[in-house]
């Protein structure tokens, strides 16, 4: 009689053990799952912001060469005043 108490308490204190370890792992998951719907979003932003890149600003940056860009940004005038290159 006895062993049958001990066998009925070691298995109501796994229960317990395990249905902890339970709600333990669903909060995990649930977590889990906040995150990789986070994860999804960005990706899905950073996906429309690529393809806004690709159609829209691509055509537009191809009329322009780099060198134009250069120019623009750094006049004749202070590219002519630039010191001679150091030589090795």
């Amino acid at each position: 009689m006895m062993t049958l108490l001990k066998e009925m308490h070691t298995l109501k204190c796994a229960v317990e053990t395990l249905t902890a370890r339970l709600e333990e792992l669903e909060a995990a998951l649930a977590q889990l799952m906040k995150t990789k719907a986070s994860l999804e979003h960005d990706i899905r932003l950073k996906d429309v912001a690529l393809y806004v890149d690709r159609e829209k600003c691509l055509a537009l940056r191809q009329n322009f060469s780099i060198s134009t860009f250069k120019e623009s940004r750094y006049p004749s005038k202070a590219l002519d005043q630039r010191t001679t290159p150091v030589r090795y």
